[in-house]
């Protein structure tokens, strides 16, 4: 009879690890990807349009030749756009688990401010440079506005 009691106390021992295994990891919510910010969806959108503007609104109505591209004529918009990059950055910032998007959001400003030297270098941009620019930053957008969507279908 003791080793019934034994194996009654051993069987005890380990239903009582598993039940209480399963209450603590129950309780737990593992949260790998921050939460969906509709806020942030919409800011990526917002500065997405804004660089799709600048750029096509540049390769349409102006030339390389006579000044027409020249930096200071876009100076202003160059700030404005970048305004709305460091406000994404900064709302991405203050999310939990952003890592990632922070990133990316870092590397499209880092992008945005060559392109914007290069051309108050030159004081000229030619349309081969806005187009390549253009895709390049659509190409860093375009993954920031799928991860965002992702976090939402994974709400």
């Amino acid at each position: 009879m003791k080793t019934t009691t034994t194996l009654s106390w051993s069987k005890l021992t380990v239903l009582s690890a598993f039940v209480a295994s399963a209450l603590l990891f129950g309780a737990c919510k593992v949260t790998l990807l921050p939460k969906y910010d509709d806020r942030i969806a919409e800011q990526i959108e917002n500065v997405s349009k804004a660089i799709d503007k600048f750029y096509l609104t540049m390769l349409e109505t102006t030339t390389d030749a006579n000044d027409e591209r020249a930096y200071s004529k876009f100076a202003a918009q160059y700030v404005a756009i970048e305004v709305e990059l460091y406000a994404l950055l900064n709302r991405n910032k203050a999310s939990e688990k952003n890592k990632h998007t922070v990133n990316s959001c870092e590397e499209v400003i880092n992008m945005f401010e060559r392109y914007k030297n290069e051309h108050r270098q030159n004081n000229t941009i030619s349309n081969a440079s806005i187009r390549l620019n253009l895709e390049y930053l659509r190409g860093l957008l375009y993954p920031l506005m799928i991860s965002e969507m992702n976090k939402k279908m994974a709400e």
